[in-house]
């Protein structure tokens, strides 16, 4: 188009002066010329945007590929205590602390466990974490990373992350700029909980076993694997002897007897079978306390329950509220004493549960025992709450020649067995403060714990009582909720501490 109107505008002013015709070509070469630079130029911006654009893609990538190496490491071992702590020194995200690795916060970076003797290779006590290498600078092989900043919210429980990303080429070259990537997530706490550490027999002080037996005889149609543990709190046996045993090699089964004779002062004739001693404190759940209407107050007598004109009333064991109430034989009681001239005590649980609120001491001696016509877990003991002294204000003492079967939760009680063997004691579960008064030279005063202790008493009084365990509080995360992407062209000056 241009050579013709070139040639159109010479042939026309080929009349006037050549000079004039020279000033047009000239024009519209240069015109030409302009126009074909404008293109070029064009096109070279074109493939620059391209190029910046993949650029960019690539460093998202590495970022993305940062961010799922970062959670990957957040979910290992304890790492994920610090799915709850700040890490934001650069204030990308509003908090502007370093909870990760500041000094002054060295006390959050600690991962709580009920777990008080590990044995020669496990942890004691809480584990204090540290920042695994690697984890806010690293590489992917084709780029490297940077987690810049992380803030956790515990009022939406969300944790978000900002993390950038660059490109290398395959001579280990930078690419142009950086992207960053701003991505959320869900954390949530939950208990790791130790195999086989349901409390069949828990004392919070002391626990002087004597000779008494502990045994779960498992339910071979149901769980014939079947374990509990006898754990104390604040049991204790000397440290340079648990540290010679170790150093000499003892093997698990052999430190657990260290355990069981050194910590809960074992003798020679009390043997555990199918329970583990332990040395820790379980997440036992609240202690219920009486609804405000009750069945009847027996005060100090003994008398078969439920029996005459006794009627179930609305009662709500782990305090979640009216829905999660059922009926039940609801009694409070002072002293009780069974033997002697008292008989036997029947407590039937055929029609609905029976539970006793004892403020005093119960003790069954001679041939006489407690009768539990029913389930499992549907009767219960609860006695008085912790003092948080040294010393016990109830007792509960079976010092016959019979069996018991029932369920005590009395956190401020000494509890102990002292039969004339052949099996004599209690069948059932018994958390309290002291075990002792058990010294019977007699083996045989056993507590036998029930197979399916757990569920049973969880189809009582609610999963609180059902999830006991030995544990470790961790933290777990979902995948990413909301991300964005972010283009960037320089690093941020970090800060040092």
């Amino acid at each position: 188009m241009y050579t013709f109107l070139l040639q159109f505008l010479l042939k026309t002013k080929q009349t006037q002066e050549s000079g004039f015709s020279l000033v047009v070509a000239l024009g519209l070469g240069l015109f030409m010329v302009v126009t074909g630079a404008t293109m070029i130029l064009r096109s070279n911006d074109d493939q620059v945007a391209s190029t910046l654009q993949q650029h960019n893609l690539e460093n998202i990538a590495i970022a993305e590929a940062g961010l799922n190496r970062v959670l990957g490491v957040l979910r290992s071992d304890n790492n994920s205590l610090f799915l709850k702590l700040d890490y934001d020194p650069n204030n990308l995200l509003g908090s502007g602390i370093n909870e990760w690795e500041d000094a002054a916060y060295a006390d959050k970076r600690v991962l709580k466990t009920s777990v008080f003797d590990g044995g020669c290779s496990g942890n004691s006590g809480d584990v204090e974490v540290s920042v695994p290498s690697g984890l806010t600078t690293n590489s992917t092989g084709d780029g490297n990373y940077e987690l810049l900043a992380y803030d956790y919210n515990p009022q939406t429980n969300t944790g978000t992350f900002i993390v950038e990303g660059e490109f290398q080429d395959a001579q280990g070259n930078a690419t142009q700029g950086t992207a960053r990537l701003q991505a959320s997530i869900y954390v949530d706490n939950y208990l790791d909980e130790v195999p086989t550490s349901f409390p069949g027999l828990f004392m919070e002080n002391f626990i002087e076993l004597g000779n008494n037996d502990v045994s779960l005889i498992p339910n071979v149609n149901a769980d014939p694997n079947e374990k509990s543990s006898v754990i104390c709190a604040k049991c204790q046996f000397s440290e340079s002897a648990k540290e010679n045993a170790c150093a000499a090699g003892i093997s698990e089964a052999d430190y657990q007897g260290y355990i069981h004779s050194s910590a809960m002062g074992a003798q020679n004739n009390s043997t555990l079978t199918n329970v583990i001693p332990r040395l820790g404190r379980p997440n036992l759940p609240d202690l219920p306390v009486a609804p405000q209407t009750i069945t009847a107050d027996l005060g100090n007598s003994v008398r078969d329950l439920p029996s005459g004109s006794d009627a179930t009333v609305s009662f709500d064991p782990d305090g979640n509220g009216p829905a999660q109430a059922y009926q039940a034989y609801v009694y409070k009681a002072n002293n009780l004493t069974i033997g002697g001239g008292v008989r036997s005590w029947t407590i039937n649980t055929t029609n609905a549960p029976v539970v006793v609120f004892l403020s005093g001491d119960l003790t069954i001696s001679g041939s006489r025992q407690i009768i539990h016509e029913g389930d499992f877990g549907d009767f219960a003991i609860f006695g008085k709450p912790d003092s948080g002294t040294g010393t016990a204000s109830q007792n509960i003492r079976i010092n016959g020649t019979a069996s018991s079967t029932f369920f005590v939760y009395a956190p401020d009680a000494q509890v102990g067995i002292n039969g004339g063997g052949n099996g004599d004691g209690m069948n059932g579960v018994v958390w309290g403060k002291i075990w002792d008064a058990s010294n019977s030279n007699a083996s045989g005063a056993v507590v036998n714990i029930p197979p399916g202790a757990p569920q049973a008493l969880g189809n009582t009084f609610g999963m609180t009582f059902e999830n006991v365990s030995l544990y470790t509080e961790k933290f777990e995360n979902s995948g990413v909720v909301e991300w964005e992407r972010q283009e960037v062209t320089s690093l941020p000056q970090r800060t040092t501490n």
